[in-house]
Order: structure tokens, then C-alpha cells, then sequence
């Protein structure tokens, strides 16, 4: 993470200690809107580094932002997004729980993790943040189905022959 960290754009404008400013925070939430990829996965990660390091504030609409950028990897079929975009909400939801927040997810967010857990074509690791995010939430998703489900792919993956047996 921190060697992608030191190929953001203005990375010397990460806040080292808890940020007050609210017009960074929209900075970022208006970065995630761009069309350029590589800054929109640089910016999720930043927001997830940020997250971890316990320096953000709560902000519901960059959750909502986070959700579009999930939907539109998903949509885009581009894992790398995905991957930033569910990475950065399971740190922005464990730090906004320890705030003692109560935000939780809309109908529609919970629908997009839905869909993604369902999805065949979802990258693993994206599976596993989400895993961890409807854990985090008060969700009506059955994470023990999810589970089961995952556990059966993952068994049935290993049991296949890889390309390194060929060799």
C-alpha cells in the first residue's frame, strides 16, 4: 500500500494527523468521481490508508461515494476497483464503527454487496472485503450462507489441476 501511496498524485497532501478539514474529505469524495482510473483506485487507497490510520472523520456521502466507485468497478468489470473500493469501505466502516456511528448501508448498497458475493466473476479478494463489511454491518444478508457457499467454490478450486502441474 505505501509504495502505491507514493505514486499518488499529491500523496505530501496526505494528513499525517487526524484531518479537520471537511474540504479535503470532499476533495476526495469529488476524486472518486473522476474518470480517470488510476486516480480513482490512488484515492480509494489513500482513503483506505487514512481509514486505518484512524484519521478520518465520519462523512456519509464518502461511503455513498465508495459504493459508486464498487458499483462502477463491478459494472466495468475491472477487479482493481473493486479491490480499492472494497478495501477502503471495510476501513471506512470499522473506523466510523469505532466513532459510534449508526450508519448503515442503503437497500441498494446492501443489493451491491449482494450481487457481488453472487457474482461468479468476482475477484476473491473484493469477496473477502465484502465478507468482512456485511460482518461489520446490520445487514438482512446471511453472511454463514455466503460462507458456506465460498468455502465449496474455494474447495472446488483446489481440486482442480493448475497450470504448474503441467510443468
Amino acid at each position: 500500500v505505501y509504495l502505491m501511496l507514493n505514486n499518488i498524485p499529491n500523496a505530501n497532501e496526505i494528513p499525517r494527523e487526524k484531518p479537520q478539514d471537511k474540504q479535503w474529505t470532499r476533495s476526495l469524495i469529488n476524486a472518486l468521481n473522476s474518470d480517470d482510473e488510476k486516480q480513482v483506485i490512488h484515492t480509494a487507497l489513500m482513503i483506505m490508508e487514512q481509514a486505518f490510520q484512524n484519521r478520518l472523520e465520519f462523512n456519509p456521502a464518502l461511503n455513498d461515494a465508495l459504493f459508486i466507485l464498487l458499483e462502477n468497478g463491478m459494472q466495468k468489470q475491472l477487479a482493481s476497483m473493486t479491490i480499492a473500493a472494497t478495501w477502503a469501505l471495510v476501513w471506512v466502516i470499522e473506523q466510523f464503527r469505532k466513532q459510534q456511528t449508526n450508519w448503515q448501508p442503503s437497500t441498494q448498497q446492501q443489493e451491491l454487496l449482494s450481487r457481488l458475493l453472487n457474482s461468479p466473476n468476482s475477484d476473491q479478494y473484493a469477496v473477502i472485503c465484502t465478507l468482512h463489511i456485511v460482518n461489520e454491518i446490520e445487514s438482512s444478508l446471511n453472511i454463514e450462507d455466503y460462507m458456506q457457499q465460498w468455502a465449496r467454490e474455494c474447495a472446488r478450486i483446489a481440486d482442480q489441476p493448475s497450470d504448474h502441474d503441467k510443468v
